[in-house]
């Protein structure tokens, strides 16, 4: 519900003042989410999953660059960039899957559980980094 995908069935909130029954396509544009079961194409070295992602939220040329080697030195993957991720070990794997959230720089970011846990000093480093 506070990604705006679910309609609440009863009560009533809000992310960054956008109600979540009124204005979920407001709060889609403001968030960044990292589910449990990332979303890297494994047959994508790490640094091409960042461009086609970065591309889908309208970056391209000098600020994608910029976006993508900021979130590479952000999740400690910059000398391993050009690792594919089926070859990823579990906690590479959460790191590279956090990359692709940063690119877009989201007011509201929200991980599963199990990425949480597992991206502390990312979340943490993407906070100072973006204020």
């Amino acid at each position: 519900m506070l990604c705006g995908l679910l309609s609440p069935s009863s009560g009533s909130g809000n992310v960054g003042g956008f109600d979540i029954s009124r204005n979920p396509e407001k709060i889609k544009e403001n968030i960044g989410y990292m589910s449990q079961k990332f979303s890297l194409y494994e047959d994508l070295r790490i640094y091409e999953n960042i461009d086609f992602y970065g591309g889908i939220y309208g970056l391209h040329g000098k600020q994608l660059n910029k976006r993508r080697d900021w979130a590479l030195e952000l999740s400690g993957l910059t000398e391993r960039k050009e690792e594919m991720t089926s070859n990823l070990a579990g906690g590479l794997e959460t790191k590279a899957g956090s990359c692709l959230l940063y690119p877009a720089q989201p007011v509201y970011r929200f991980f599963s559980r199990r990425a949480n846990q597992r991206c502390r000093s990312c979340q943490q480093k993407a906070f100072l980094g973006y204020h």
